[in-house]
């Protein structure tokens, strides 16, 4: 569990949540296939930006104690996603798909509550399984060693919020 870290940021957590749905513009995720997915909601309000980024930058300059050699260009702003009853994320890889100047090098799921039952972050391969913590972020390489997903939720509802950040290639 080297890389992968959970670590503990400053954020108020329910500004976020009462931000989003406040905003209420969610959008099912993109993802195709099988499963019940989560919705999905782009953070814009500026002022709440700044307390994310301030929170991220925490996140990374705590990761960045174990890899001293990181390189960060930018991060991709700032998803919100909430999950209902019988919704997931199944396995998958946040490494890019595409040829880009920029690749995904980092991924952080800032967990904005804890008070729902499922929603563990997964590791299968690597048999490790993160229970979410409300103001923790959860730091992991994107590549293609560390394919993980969500664990359905079966009370509640989970909010997280997620980025990726980018090095150059």
């Amino acid at each position: 569990m080297r890389n992968i870290k959970l670590i503990p940021v400053t954020l108020d957590c329910q500004a976020v949540i009462e931000y989003v749905n406040k905003l209420n513009q969610w959008e099912v995720s993109p993802y195709e296939g099988p499963h019940q997915m989560q919705t999905e909601s782009r953070v814009l309000d500026m002022p709440l930006n700044k307390l994310i980024f301030d929170a991220v930058s925490q996140a990374v300059a705590e990761y960045r104690k174990t890899a001293p050699l990181l390189q960060i260009a930018y991060d991709e702003g700032y998803k919100v996603l909430k999950y209902e009853v019988g919704q997931e994320f199944p396995p998958h890889i946040d490494q890019n798909q595409l040829p880009m100047m920029f690749t995904r090098c980092l991924s952080i799921v800032l967990y904005l509550n804890d008070d729902f039952v499922g929603g563990e972050t997964v590791f299968g391969d690597i048999g490790v399984t993160i229970k979410p913590q409300t103001g923790h972020a959860l730091v992991f390489p994107s590549n293609f060693a560390y394919p993980h997903c969500s664990t359905p939720i079966t009370q509640g509802t989970k909010y997280s919020l997620v980025t990726w950040l980018h090095h150059t290639i």
